[in-house]
């Protein structure tokens, strides 16, 4: 299965961050006659929905998510990053983004073939995303879809990872979506009876008395239990949306919010129309602090569950824990810095959920209680979720945290005061505190929950400094854990201005005097470098990071501060094992998407430019009639056109002489990519190459 070749490029994508779409050497086009277009466009609009939803569960959802089996469909998912391939079951909070993205676009799918004439698109589509690998079709894919409905975002594909992953995604779901309305058409009734094919009713019936179980165990809050009856029940019945439901509630009580975001969105992959899923989804990412993906999954449960007033009340309550809360004038107006470790607490509440935000987490629990009082009647008196409430608990626990609420609401206003407060007097809880918030950091950071990981960090690290560190207990290698942990937590942020945080963060941890802590420093910011695509930058810090390892000049097995949780790169063999994968990546980085050809390049830190660059803005292509082809960034371009073109635009350049020296050729066409890495506008031209003259052939005489 040889790799696509980049038609912008004239060569092969090598695999790099994010791998490329595959396909075979032969693709049969899709074909459709008229008169199964006919028939297509002659099904009724409920029995479509109703089989394009049980689509997505058997060909989408099952095999990846509910029932994960080694299928084409699994190994899409995995090469996309929709899974983990070591751990399919365990999402982490970018697999739920791509999850959503994916959704999004079938939803639209959807919606944009229900009519006989636009699911014509689809066959044209899906055959040019097979047999063409280029932007201008991925260009061509997004628009239409785009005009198809309302659920799809141009701006969504951006955590796809750049242009090879959108492609192997759009190119997978529209050949799938193509299959569909083909057996639609050929064969309604069968293809239905196998979409809606039930289960064994054995198979139901043990399913259905775990979850009674569960349930009770649940009532006698026993959340450890309940999950793991309602465990045993998805075993024998995987596509039953209400046991996920159930037990994304039971990982809400014990506030593992990952697992209940993840349990959440599989119960309404399964029964979109489902409010209460939906509810449980949103309130999981809320508490986890993800509050623009929250709010994101919340839009589109109120256009799915339209047709249902009482869900769409709970939702519209659910979403006044989501709006931002107006900021004080005195914190709008006082300037963050990295020494007020409280700061962007305050000015940021939205973001934090679970313990370190208690206020947030007081009304959070309100009004999940008010939630599962009043939603009983979503599902009816006969539905498991209906008997999942304690309501005198529930009353009890309500009053109990509402007449708390408003001591606790000054307390979040005030949280700089409080820290600059702390004496010796009440070290043991302020120990406490720092102990919570390492252990929240360290877990958000494991859960790739970057931003709460680095919030964490910098409300310890804001504690330590109105304190004397060593009058808790705090060694200097426990400051400088602190300190690489918030730099790891901006690492995987990711963006140019946490990057540049994290390099300033690590410079100054090269001037504490712990030189057994200096590999893990080194290791810091090769990987930093690395995230820019700056590989040359990178090995070199590697390679020093290694050599202290080899001369075991280590600071040994360590905890995070307060806990005995082992910071995984403080273990010898994991660590040089790290350090060895790293730099075999960059002594063989992945081919650049474009070359700036720019002499002096506006950009001081590499020529080569990728998809996958922090701050990558795009790129312009400029080809001449000789085939010649030359790469500028925006910037770099915009300079080189205001000397040698006098301000021209893009079209008037065309037919000028070619870029490349001693090349004799005019631009033919040019072509600009956005910040997506989709094609934003092209420019071209017909030239007719210049035939060169024929050398007069010679006859040789032969010597003797």
């Amino acid at each position: 299965m040889p790799l696509v070749s980049d038609s912008d490029s004239d060569g092969e994508w090598s695999y790099h961050k994010n791998k490329k779409y595959q396909k075979f050497e032969t693709f049969a086009k899709f074909r459709l006659s008229e008169k199964h277009f006919d028939q297509w466009g002659s099904i009724p609009l409920k029995t479509k929905r109703e089989g394009a939803q049980r689509m997505r569960v058997c060909v989408f959802w099952f095999p990846v998510l509910l029932q994960p089996d080694n299928s084409k469909t699994f190994d899409w998912a995995v090469e996309v990053g929709l899974i983990n391939a070591l751990n399919s079951e365990k999402l982490n909070v970018e697999n739920l983004r791509k999850i959503q993205v994916v959704e999004t676009i079938l939803l639209n799918l959807e919606v944009g073939t229900f009519e006989k004439e636009s699911s014509r698109h689809v066959f044209s589509l899906c055959n040019n995303l097979h047999l063409h690998c280029s932007p201008e079709i991925l260009e061509e894919t997004v628009r239409w879809l785009e005009k198809s409905g309302d659920y799809f975002k141009r701006e969504q594909l951006q955590c796809l990872g750049g242009f090879p992953n959108c492609y192997a995604t759009f190119g997978f779901i529209f050949s799938e979506y193509a299959k569909f309305i083909r057996e639609m058409s050929n064969n309604l009734d069968i293809t239905m009876k196998a979409l809606k094919a039930p289960p064994d009713e054995r198979f139901v019936e043990r399913s259905e008395a775990m979850k009674k179980i569960g349930n009770t165990k649940f009532q006698e809050q026993q959340y450890g239990e309940a999950m793991r009856f309602y465990t045993k029940a998805i075993k024998f019945y995987p596509d039953n949306h209400i046991l996920y439901g159930n037990r994304a509630l039971c990982y809400i009580k014990q506030r593992e919010y990952l697992k209940a975001a993840g349990d959440g969105k599989r119960a309404i992959l399964i029964d979109p129309l489902w409010a209460k899923g939906h509810y449980r989804y949103c309130e999981a990412l809320f508490c986890m602090g993800e509050t623009n993906l929250a709010l994101e999954a919340h839009s589109t449960a109120k256009s799915l569950c339209k047709d249902n007033p009482e869900g769409l009340r709970d939702l519209d309550q659910q979403y006044l824990k989501f709006k931002p809360e107006p900021l004080p004038a005195e914190l709008r107006q006082s300037p963050q810095s990295f020494k007020v470790g409280l700061v962007k607490k305050i000015q940021q509440p939205t973001k934090t959920g679970g313990k370190s935000n208690p206020t947030r987490n007081t009304a959070t629990k309100v009004t999940e209680i008010k939630m599962d009082r009043k939603t009983e009647t979503f599902e009816g008196a006969s539905e498991p979720e209906g008997r999942l409430k304690d309501s005198k608990t529930s009353k009890s626990e309500g009053e109990e945290l509402g007449s708390s609420a408003k001591s606790k609401s000054k307390s979040r206003n005030n949280q700089k005061q409080k820290a600059s407060q702390k004496t010796p007097d009440n070290r043991e809880n302020l120990c406490k505190e720092l102990k919570f918030l390492v252990q929240e950091a360290h877990s958000a950071l494991s859960d790739l929950r970057s931003r709460n990981a680095e919030e964490a960090f910098s409300q310890a690290l804001g504690l330590l400094e109105h304190a004397t560190p060593k009058n808790l207990g705090f060694s200097t290698l426990d400051v400088l854990l602190l300190l690489f942990g918030r730099a790891s937590a901006l690492t995987e942020i990711g963006q140019p201005e946490e990057l540049a945080e994290a390099e300033k963060l690590l410079e100054k941890m090269k001037s504490f005097e712990e030189r057994t802590f200096q590999c893990l420093v080194y290791y810091a910011i090769g990987r930093v470098f690395l995230r820019e695509n700056r590989f040359k930058a990178a090995i070199q810090q590697f390679s020093d990071s290694l050599q202290m390892v080899k001369n075991q000049i280590t600071p040994g097995k360590l905890t995070w501060p307060l806990t005995k949780q082992i910071v995984k790169e403080t273990q010898p063999d994991h660590f040089k094992e790290m350090l060895e994968n790293a730099i075999e990546l960059c002594r063989f980085p992945p081919a650049p998407d474009a070359v700036c050809r720019l002499e002096k390049c506006l950009c001081t830190l590499k020529t080569e430019i990728y998809f996958t660059d922090p701050d990558f803005k795009g790129y312009i292509q400029i080809c001449c009639c000789q085939s010649c082809k030359v790469e500028f960034h925006i910037n770099c371009w915009k300079s080189l056109k205001s000397t040698k073109f006098c301000e021209k635009n893009e079209k008037d350049i065309l037919n000028e002489a070619c870029l490349t020296p001693d090349c004799m050729g005019k631009i033919c066409y040019i072509r600009i990519f956005g910040p997506t890495g989709l094609l934003k506008c092209k420019f071209e031209t017909t030239i007719t190459k210049a035939e060169r003259p024929r050398k007069p052939k010679v006859n040789q005489k032969a010597t003797r």
